[in-house]
This record gives C-alpha cells, sequence and structure tokens, in this order.
C-alpha cells in the first residue's frame, strides 16, 4: 500500500496515498478518496479519568458498537471502544482515549463495509507521543517543524497557496507555500516578487541577485531607546525572513517570524530549514 505521511497539529499516521484531506481544522481532518469520503478523525486534550465508554453512549450522533480487535490491538496502550454514526451516514469507527497525553480521539471510517485490513495499518501507526522539541506537520506537499510554543492560529489550503501561522511568548511565525513558481515569477525576479507579496519585505534589499533565495532580517537594536521607540510603535524587536524556490517542485517557499524580544535566530533558522516541499 503506497503511503502518505500525515502530521497535523500533534498527531501523526501513515494515510493511504488516495486519501485526500477534504476538511482541516485545527483539531479535525476529513479524508476523502475517488469514490467519497474515507475517515474523519477528530481529538481534544481531556482529563485523566475521560471513558471512551461512556463518552460514546452521551455523545450526539454516535451509538456504542463492536469494536474491530484488528482495530484495537493496532493502538496498544489507548483505552478504545466501538462506535457507529447514528442517522443515514453509513460510518462505524472507534473513541480512543490515551492516559499519557490526556487527548481523546473519534475516528469515523465511512461506507458500509470498511477496508479493515487497511484501516488496521493506519491505526497501528497512529501516534501522538513525541520526544522531539518541535511539532511536525505534513500535509498535501509540505513539511515543517515548528517550536512547540508556538500554537497553530491560522490556516489557508488554497489552490495556488498553503499558509500556516503561529504564535506564542511574544513570537509570531508564518510558512507559506505558492505555485506554480515559475508562472508567479515570470518577468520578476524572487526579490522583486517577495517585495510585493510579504509585507515584511520591507527590509528586504533590492540589490540582490540571487535568484533562487533571499534571506532578510531586521535585527534587534543595540539602543535601549530605539527597542522602547519600536515597542511603543508596534514593530516587533526582531524580524526574520526567508523565500526561496523549489524548482524541482516548482514551487515558492517564504518564512516569516518577528517576535517583541530579540529571538534565537539559529533556533529560527532551523524552523525554516525544516520547511520543504515534498
Amino acid at each position: 500500500m503506497d503511503t502518505q505521511l500525515i502530521a497535523w497539529n500533534g498527531l501523526r499516521f501513515l494515510a493511504p496515498a488516495g486519501w485526500r484531506p477534504t476538511k482541516i481544522g485545527p483539531r479535525f481532518l476529513h479524508f476523502a478518496d475517488s469514490r467519497g469520503p474515507v475517515m474523519d478523525i477528530r481529538w481534544k486534550r481531556v482529563g485523566r479519568r475521560f471513558s471512551p465508554g461512556a463518552w460514546v453512549k452521551q455523545a450526539r450522533g454516535l451509538a456504542p458498537a463492536p469494536l474491530d480487535p484488528d482495530w484495537e490491538r493496532a493502538l496498544g496502550d489507548f483505552a478504545t471502544t466501538g462506535l457507529s454514526a447514528r442517522g443515514p451516514a453509513k460510518a462505524r469507527g472507534l473513541a480512543a482515549f490515551c492516559p499519557e497525553t490526556q487527548n481523546a480521539f473519534v475516528f469515523l471510517f465511512y461506507g458500509e463495509k470498511p477496508p479493515a485490513r487497511r484501516i488496521t495499518r493506519v491505526l497501528a501507526s497512529f501516534s501522538d507521543h513525541s520526544v522531539d522539541p518541535d511539532v511536525l506537520w505534513s500535509l498535501f506537499d509540505i513539511q515543517a517543524r515548528t517550536p512547540r510554543e508556538l500554537a497553530l492560529k491560522k490556516h489557508r489550503f488554497e489552490a495556488g497557496r498553503f499558509e500556516l501561522s503561529f504564535s506564542g511568548r511574544g513570537t509570531s511565525l508564518t510558512l507559506t507555500r505558492w505555485a506554480p513558481a515559475t508562472a508567479l515569477l515570470e518577468g520578476r525576479t524572487l526579490a522583486e516578487w517577495v517585495r510585493e507579496r510579504l509585507p515584511q519585505a520591507s527590509g528586504l534589499s533590492r540589490d540582490t541577485d540571487d535568484q533562487a533565495l533571499v534571506q532578510w532580517e531586521e535585527p534587534p537594536s543595540p539602543s535601549a531607546a530605539k527597542r522602547l521607540a519600536r515597542r511603543l510603535s508596534g514593530r516587533p524587536a526582531h524580524t526574520l525572513c526567508r523565500a526561496w524556490v523549489v524548482p524541482e517542485k516548482n514551487r515558492i517557499l517564504a518564512a516569516a517570524a518577528s517576535s517583541g524580544r530579540p529571538m534565537d535566530k539559529a533556533r529560527m533558522l532551523a524552523v525554516f530549514d525544516s520547511f520543504q516541499a515534498v
């Protein structure tokens, strides 16, 4: 089975290559293939005493149902219970709870006879645990790793443009992917195009001649008076940006970070390095 890595807001799993995310929320993913809906997954942080079985009995639109033993085994240490969708929707699945992370999940698999073995493989690859200090993101054709202290605030997946925005502890980060690069850059240099598209590009030198990558920074001022003036004017104390072309994917990627205090530049550049078109 050809697979794709899905990593979104703290969870990750391997999904069949033909499953495409068609609805995306901060803690919700809906997948469909060429025949229609195949899977929903929802999740949230709950208390230690959460019981999947008790929750399903009270949940609106869901009813208890037998749980496939292979699905139960695939999730290992998760507490699980089977469920089905009430009403006309033909879907069954399970509720799961991880006592370590205190996350609760609801999986719904659509169709009168969901492909049990394929679903077992999806569940066996599922994880919401990570010892990595960063959060992995992988959806459609982009991947990135972001600091855990930066929470997802906005996302958009539109034809030609994907964007993820994060913030936390006075720092904001935006990762953007545009396509197709050849059409977007026709008759313009990357620097010219970036200055038109990104408000943070005011600090970009106009005499840059790199056609594939531009990077610019407005570092913290050594002057206390100037730092105060920036703060009073609402301008960030530290801004760091990069835009680059990925020729083999025909994509433009951009990463922009700003903060009210000096950032760890090396760490933020590592975040920029992790942003890829795959």
